[in-house]
């Protein structure tokens, strides 16, 4: 049952300050391949209707996620849409401005069914740099065994989702990726040709597209969102600019 606002809370002294509320982003309001939505989806629902089997396994009753691709292709959107879908509130950390003990302690204080996102987490050398991960100084706190135990340390779960997004997923260290710690990875990408054609006749309706239209294949989602907003009473232009021109084949026209 969908949540009428999803609540998003950011450290503050070892605990959590509820920043603000937000109207729910739905999952359908989210730019993606069908058989991605899908993939999530079904793994979301078998999650939270297998809390018994993790009890009477003995297994940390939580999952988490990772996403990974461009900027601009969606990963925060699909995040907010995930919390909005299964009613999770919302916790944001940077681990670029915490330490381990902050780490440990903030994790330990996130209430229930609750999602922790953990964003650009490839951008902290921790994440995929052994050799660095026991080391700190001003610019790198957070170490590597530091926060798998964070994340495995908080035993008493109760269904907890732990989302990580990154523009590198090879750079991440395969302990972090492991089942148990990451059970799905999403890759997001550019908009392939069906989905540009299928977001177009969502957002207008009344425009009539050409047949078998060459779209381009460079439009990440948040692209296509700008354009949608800019050139909202310019329907036709917005319809021209993310199609491909044959210039060849239009002066046969002239």
């Amino acid at each position: 049952h969908q949540s009428q606002e999803t609540k998003i809370y950011l450290p503050r002294w070892r605990s959590w300050n509820l920043l603000t509320t937000q109207s729910p982003r739905s999952m359908d309001s989210v730019i993606l391949e069908d058989e991605v939505r899908g993939q999530i989806i079904h793994h979301f629902d078998r999650f939270f209707q297998s809390e018994k089997i993790y009890r009477e396994r003995g297994i940390p009753y939580r999952t988490g996620i990772c996403l990974h691709g461009a900027p601009g292709t969606g990963k925060t959107s699909l995040v907010r849409a995930i919390c909005a879908q299964y009613n999770l509130r919302l916790y944001t950390v940077d681990l670029r401005n915490t330490n381990d003990q902050d780490l440990m302690e903030l994790l330990w204080r996130v209430g229930t069914r609750s999602l922790v996102l953990m964003e650009d987490i490839d951008s902290v050398i921790a994440s995929h740099d052994r050799s660095k991960a026991d080391k700190r100084d001003d610019s790198e706190r957070v170490t590597l065994s530091g926060l798998l135990n964070a994340i495995d340390g908080v035993v008493e779960s109760e269904g907890r989702v732990f989302a990580f997004t990154t523009n590198h997923i090879a750079k991440i260290d395969p302990a972090l990726l492991r089942p148990g710690r990451v059970d799905l990875k999403i890759e997001l990408g550019v908009m392939s040709h069906a989905m540009l054609d299928r977001s177009l006749r969502k957002f207008l309706p009344e425009i009539e597209l050409p047949f078998g239209a060459n779209w381009r294949s460079d439009v990440t989602p948040a692209e296509f969102h700008q354009l949608v907003l800019q050139f909202e009473y310019q329907p036709e232009r917005l319809v021209r600019l993310l199609t491909i021109t044959n210039e060849k084949k239009l002066l046969e026209y002239i």
